[in-house]
């Protein structure tokens, strides 16, 4: 049998949830919410934690299975009847992010994803500028350290030479 869909609405500040890849294209196409491609093929888009009632209630309304990360309480599943597939619109418009706060740092770094193994160079201000939690993190720790970011995903810092202006 296979396991059911799940729109997974995480919680990643006291005020404000994301959602990553398809889950991320369903919430965009049922709220039209702007997607953003943070960095590699991660593709979220987010909403402040007063929009979540309204966001639970057109999932629901559409039949869109889903869980919220820090309340096993707020779920719906509905099985057979799930609608997950029908909302995966991958033909939404994905807009690269840029953070006024990635100046800041400068130089250069490179992790290894753990998920899949591969090994990836990152200039700031080349292929970076959306990450600030990814600078951010790598900047305050050494290399051989691993990182879990917001979205789950775990990278291994394996070499740096960054700066903070």
């Amino acid at each position: 049998m296979e396991k059911e869909k799940v729109v997974w609405l995480k919680h990643v500040r006291e005020d404000f949830y994301e959602v990553y890849n398809d889950d991320a294209f369903i919430i965009s196409e049922l709220m039209d919410y702007k997607l953003v491609l943070e960095y590699k093929n991660l593709i979220k888009t987010g909403f402040p934690e007063m929009a979540l009632d309204k966001v639970i209630s057109t999932l629901r309304k559409n039949k869109v299975s889903y869980q919220v990360s820090d309340d096993d309480s707020l779920a719906a599943f509905f099985g057979k009847d799930n609608h997950y597939d029908r909302f995966v619109k991958k033909d939404r418009p994905v807009e690269r992010v840029y953070s006024p706060y990635i100046p800041k740092y400068s130089g250069n770094f490179e992790v290894i994803f753990l998920d899949n193994n591969e090994t990836e160079k990152f200039v700031i201000g080349d292929n970076i500028e959306g990450n600030t939690e990814l600078v951010a993190k790598v900047y305050e720790k050494e290399i051989g350290s691993i990182i879990t970011l917001n979205s789950g995903i775990k990278v291994k810092i394996i070499n740096k030479s960054m700066t903070y202006k």
